[in-house]
């Protein structure tokens, strides 16, 4: 990466209001990926989740925080879900907030514009590749069903970004701790793609189209 952009990105990632596509030919949503990363990688490890939200505009992305509520955070793998399910269902039985008033919080943290919800966190993953024998593969498989990653052997620390649009693409990116970031990308011909599926990405493709319907 040029000296220049390197410059212009650490000008504009620090505040998270503008994050633009400075590298022509670059991917602008890897870019962004790429450039929020490397700003929360700044900080070290053992940070809480962080939402961003996209807008597109002619020359690229500006990406903005989404304070969302607190449990969230601290508990990414269930607060998602439910923040999402309450966004469309509100209180169970009918109570509380209209959805039009739910929608006009969520638009208050939203830039103009709106194209695609991010989030970074951290976690334990289970790297699968090629030569994966197959007992291994299902062993992984069932230590992911029965959540219990963060106690196999083989498990490494990472951060993960994931980002999804409202025209349906997904990528992310992910760090192992002491190594360089890798991407996936819905629009890859790969099949490492399936690392960015499951509970989160799934909600996260939800809260997406919630984001997209509240400011149309």
């Amino acid at each position: 990466m040029c000296e220049k952009c390197v410059e212009e990105i650490n000008r504009a990632v620090p505040g998270l209001t503008a994050v633009q596509m400075l590298e022509p030919g670059t991917d602008p949503l890897l870019f962004v990926l790429k450039s929020i990363e490397a700003h929360i990688d700044k900080d070290g490890w053992n940070q809480r989740p962080q939402f961003f939200a996209l807008g597109r505009s002619r020359i690229g992305f500006a990406a903005s925080t989404v304070l969302l509520p607190d449990n969230i955070y601290y508990n990414t793998a269930q607060g998602l879900p439910a923040f999402v399910n309450w966004m469309v269902n509100g209180v169970p039985g009918g109570g509380g907030s209209t959805k039009e008033e739910r929608y006009t919080v969520l638009r208050e943290c939203l830039p103009e514009n709106f194209y695609g919800i991010i989030l970074f966190g951290e976690g334990w993953g289970i790297h699968v590749n090629p030569d994966t024998p197959d007992d291994k593969r299902e062993e992984y498989r069932m230590a992911s069903v029965r959540h219990q990653i963060q106690d196999h052997p083989d498990r490494v620390e990472e951060r993960f970004g994931i980002a999804a649009t409202v025209d349906g693409r997904l990528a992310s990116i992910r760090r192992t701790r002491g190594e360089e970031p890798e991407f996936f990308d819905s629009l890859a011909a790969d099949p490492t793609v399936e690392y960015a599926m499951g509970l989160i990405p799934d909600s996260l493709r939800l809260l997406c189209g919630i984001c997209q319907d509240a400011v149309s």
